[in-house]
This record gives C-alpha cells, sequence and structure tokens, in this order.
C-alpha cells in the first residue's frame, strides 16, 4: 500500500477506485539533508509533505529567532495549511532535523485534485482540522503537567524521536532549561540510556 493511502486511511476509507484517481498525481519522494529546510518563514508554502523517514522540527520565528513548535516524524504531514491555501508568506519554518524523505503534492495539483474528486477535498479538509485540534490538545495538556510528567509522556509516545533529536531541542519543545531535562534524565535512566547530545 502506498505512503499516501495508509494516511489517508488512517481518518477514513479510501477505496481501490478512489485510490486509482489520485496514482497519476503521486509525486516522486523528496530527500531533504539534515538542517536543510522544506519551508522558511517569509516564503509562501507551494507544498506539503507526507514525511515517511526521519524528523523534521515545526518552528515559529519570534524577535528573529526560531522557537519550536513541535516535531514531524514519520507518518505525520509537513505543511503551513494558511501559506499554502491563502498565497501568504509563512509565520513558520520547517527544517529537517535529521536526514529526511518525504512524499510532496505542489500546489497546483492539490486544488486540481479538489476541483475534479470532491473526496479529495473533503478528506484532506477533514485530515487538516483533526491533526490541527490534536496539536493543540497535545500542547495544552503538556503545558498542565510537571516538568517530570512532560518528559514521561514524551518518552512513551515519541521513543524515536528521543533518539535523534538533540537534548536541547526536546527540552525547548517540552518548556524546560535543558539543565532541568538533564537532571530529571539523571534520576530516571541508566548511563547507558544517555544519548551523546547530554
Amino acid at each position: 500500500m502506498s505512503y499516501i493511502r495508509q494516511y489517508l486511511e488512517k481518518f477514513n476509507t479510501v477505496t481501490d477506485e478512489q485510490y486509482a484517481q489520485i496514482v497519476p498525481y503521486e509525486k516522486e519522494i523528496l530527500k531533504l539533508k539534515k538542517g536543510e529546510y522544506f519551508l522558511k518563514a517569509g516564503e509562501v508554502a507551494n507544498h506539503m509533505g507526507l514525511v515517511i523517514e526521519g524528523v523534521m522540527a515545526n518552528n515559529y520565528v519570534e524577535e528573529g529567532k526560531e522557537k519550536l513548535q513541535y516535531f514531524l516524524n514519520k507518518g505525520e504531514v509537513a505543511a503551513n495549511p494558511e501559506s499554502f491555501d491563502f498565497r501568504t508568506p509563512s509565520k513558520v519554518t520547517i527544517r529537517a532535523i535529521t536526514a529526511c524523505s518525504l512524499v510532496v503534492i505542489d500546489h497546483p495539483t492539490y486544488w486540481k485534485l479538489v476541483e475534479i474528486l470532491p473526496w479529495w477535498g473533503q478528506l484532506t479538509r477533514t485530515i487538516g482540522s483533526v491533526v490541527l485540534t490534536k496539536r493543540l490538545q497535545k500542547r495544552a495538556e503538556l503545558m498542565t503537567m510537571m516538568p517530570t510528567e512532560r518528559y514521561e509522556t514524551f518518552v512513551r509516545e515519541n521513543p524515536t524521536i528521543l533518539q535523534q533529536v538533540p537534548l536541547g531541542m526536546i527540552a525547548s519543545y517540552l518548556g524546560m532549561q535543558l539543565p532541568s531535562l538533564s537532571r530529571i534524565r539523571r534520576k530516571q535512566l541508566p548511563p547507558k540510556a544517555f544519548t551523546m547530545s547530554d
């Protein structure tokens, strides 16, 4: 099963007939090196991408500095819907934290599919709404927890990200200073479990 179909079917069943309608529009896989940008603040988003390998960071810019909003792991969509839909400059950056591969769709192709396939537009809009709601809920939930609880929740829900992302970025995402996170880790993990970023 294709990456695109697998992702869509997390939200709704896609029939063979429906999938056959979008196959001709599936693009080649985009590969990004560690540190490369998928989208920079100030640019208009011309692509959306489904991460199939690696970890990315979605950041917003405040006073000229990037601040981490959330990580994007395998099976998640890298996009700025506001910029993509309304052709406005992006207020966020999306950058590869590790080497990444994505299946991408460009703006003209996406809207062509919306015009010719009513089910596509309806399903992708539903997905966008669900994903955004879950991200906001998760962020709010994390911020109500004590620091140790935040870290424990992150480890439980993101074990692969923990092994691939610098500890300082994880601390930023969890809303704490690096020394505080290091202390929490030392209390809970054996030395061999620490990453080089400690």
